[in-house]
């Protein structure tokens, strides 16, 4: 964290944000490393005391909740993203459709549990965890999006670290007492209800109410559903593909061990574009019509990322080598180490493609979102299909490397195009 804060020169924070805003960012970022902290403890824990194959079965439950999810997403958060107006109807009919679209998730997960054969039997006796958890979490989105928009980053640190004590809190109770995947739902659901709770106090139920009006539904459903909903169905596939083709062309085993790998790939993410992300995009959101604000800050951004990264991801290679036996076992670690060079160039190029999605996402451009999921999710089917059989977690591995190098050029070319487009725009002004 130290090195990371220092690639971020105060000249950059006073020209990226105001006083408001840099409050913001630390509080964010303060509490993401606490949060992250907690979770690699977790992590810790159950990786050495649950075996392999529990994983798998907790992988195969996320790739099932993720599928119905799909429909919990229309476009609903980008359009209350991009709104920058004062009328709370609009934050009225963002939670309404938000409870709408997570009863519908929560349905369908429940009876794919109950009715698909090909769902595990395992699965199936916690169809009920499985169904609350989508929708405890859908009942959050509103409230996230409303303080965050009103930068309260402190209040929802405070309410993040809460919620990864109790989730660290349910693993040491369960673990070694309950199978392993019942560990990992249970604590998803307690961290999931947690969240809900305390962000409906922290609101005091404001963004809760009944909306409606030709100019809403115009808004949400003509101006950002129609071209969004293509972009989540795309973006929903994308995030689960690789659960989806070992499960299909591989063993449970190897599908639990890629999602361990997961949860130690994701430090150098979380050490990086996680402690901005969100104060990010409602940076670029806010800076859209300042084409001069708004190059400067991508640059500026896209440098701390690139040089965060590496030199995280350096340290934190050199703590697994030295550390990792220690913490997790020696059968758990030759295992995560053979992986973790496998999975090298992914971890390299997410924070800066993490970063761009961020600005297109600020400015609302859905069109170019929808170009810049849908090749990577092309290319990560096929280059899938050509290494998983063979070589299983590290063939996606090597899969979604390659994956990343194609996104990566496309979407720098995108993104120099968007700032010409912005530049035009603002000499028209």
């Amino acid at each position: 964290m130290g090195i990371f804060l220092k690639a971020i020169d105060l000249s950059f924070l006073r020209r990226l944000t105001d006083g408001t805003k840099k409050k913001a960012l630390f509080y964010y970022a303060s509490s993401s490393l606490i949060c992250q902290a907690l979770r690699f403890i977790g992590v810790l824990i159950t990786t050495r005391l649950i075996a392999p194959e529990q994983f798998g079965l907790f992988a195969q439950a996320a790739l099932l909740m993720s599928f119905a999810g799909l429909l919990r997403e229309i476009g609903q958060t980008g359009a209350l993203v991009a709104y920058q107006g004062t009328d709370q109807r609009y934050a009225y009919f963002n939670f309404q459709t938000n409870l709408l679209l997570g009863c519908v998730a929560s349905a369908l997960t429940g009876s794919a549990c109950l009715l698909l054969k090909i769902v595990p039997l395992e699965l199936r006796s916690l169809a009920w965890v499985l169904a609350a958890i989508p929708l405890a979490e859908s009942l959050t989105f509103t409230n996230v999006l409303m303080l965050q928009k009103r930068f309260r980053f402190r209040a929802l640190g405070i309410i993040e670290i809460i919620c990864l004590c109790v989730w660290l809190a349910t693993v040491g109770l369960l673990v070694g007492r309950a199978p392993g995947l019942s560990v990992l739902l249970y604590a998803q659901l307690a961290e999931f209800t947690c969240r809900c709770l305390l962000l409906f106090a922290v609101a005091r139920l404001e963004f809760i109410g009944f909306a409606n009006g030709s100019d809403l539904r115009h808004y949400y459903f003509y101006q950002f559903a129609r071209p969004v909903i293509p972009l989540v169905v795309i973006n929903g596939l994308l995030g689960r593909v690789d659960y989806l083709l070992l499960s299909i062309f591989s063993t449970r085993m190897e599908l639990g061990v890629y999602e361990r790998l997961g949860q130690f790939s994701r430090i150098p993410m979380s050490l990086t574009i996680n402690l901005c992300d969100k104060v990010l995009m409602h940076s670029y959101s806010h800076a859209q019509a300042d084409r001069r604000t708004l190059t400067r800050m991508l640059r500026k951004s896209m440098l701390v990322m690139a040089a965060g990264v590496v030199v995280i991801t350096a340290l934190v290679t050199l703590f697994l080598l030295i550390f990792l036996p220690h913490l997790i076992g020696r059968q758990w670690s030759p295992i995560i180490m053979r992986l973790w060079w496998y999975g090298l160039p992914v971890i390299l190029f997410t924070p800066i493609l993490a970063n761009i999605s961020l600005f297109f996402s600020g400015l609302g451009a859905q069109t170019q979102l929808l170009k810049n999921t849908v090749l990577n999710l092309i290319t990560d089917v096929v280059f899938g299909l050509l290494f998983v059989a063979g070589l299983g977690a590290a063939g996606m591995l090597i899969a979604k490397s390659i994956s990343g190098l194609f996104a990566l050029i496309y979407q720098a070319t995108a993104l120099q195009s968007r700032l010409k487009t912005v530049e035009d725009l603002s000499k028209q002004s």
